[in-house]
C-alpha cells in the first residue's frame, strides 16, 4: 500500500501484479493507496487474471484507493423439488468452494435486505450446490433467493 501524505490525483495507466502464491477468492480486499484526499480517474487499470466466475470491482478505486474480488457469475437453478415439508434445490453456475447464501421471506414485496438467511451453504469444486430446506407448514406462502456474497 502506497501511504500518500496529502492528495491523491489519479491518472496514466494503473499496473497492479500479484506477486502472492495463493489464488484470489471473492471477498479479497486491497487498499491500493491511502490519501487524504483522492481526485482524478486513470485512464487504464491492468489488474492479475482472476479465477472463472471471479471479476474485480475497482467501483472504490478513485474514491478511497481499494480494490477487491468478486463473484461475477449467477447460480443456476436446475430443479426444484418437494419433499415432505422440505424444499430441495440444486443447481450450478456457482464459483468453485465458495460461500452461498439461501434467505427468505413471506412477502416478496420485502426489500431484499431484509430477506431472512435461512442457511449458509458452500458451492462444491465444481461450482455446484445442492440444499435441503425445511418448509414452516403455517406460512401461507415463501420466497427464496440463492445470494452469493
Amino acid at each position: 500500500m502506497a501511504k500518500i501524505f496529502g492528495a491523491l490525483t489519479n491518472g496514466g495507466t494503473l499496473v497492479v501484479t500479484n506477486i502472492g502464491v495463493t489464488a484470489l477468492v471473492a471477498g479479497d480486499s486491497f487498499k491500493l493507496f491511502n490519501a487524504a484526499s483522492y481526485s482524478g480517474t486513470f485512464t487504464a487499470v491492468q489488474l492479475p487474471p482472476l479465477s472463472s466466475g471471479l471479476a474485480w470491482n475497482t467501483g472504490n478505486l478513485n474514491t478511497n484507493g481499494t480494490v477487491s474480488v468478486v463473484v461475477n457469475t449467477a447460480p443456476f437453478i436446475g430443479s426444484i423439488l418437494l419433499s415432505g415439508n422440505s424444499l430441495v434445490l440444486s443447481g450450478t453456475g456457482g464459483v468453485a468452494n465458495v460461500n452461498y447464501y439461501l434467505t427468505g421471506s413471506t412477502n416478496l414485496t420485502t426489500p431484499l435486505s431484509n430477506w431472512t438467511r435461512l442457511l449458509t451453504n458452500q458451492f462444491d469444486a465444481g461450482g455446484n450446490f445442492n440444499l435441503t430446506n425445511d418448509l414452516d407448514p403455517n406460512s401461507a406462502q415463501n420466497f427464496y433467493q440463492l445470494q452469493v456474497p
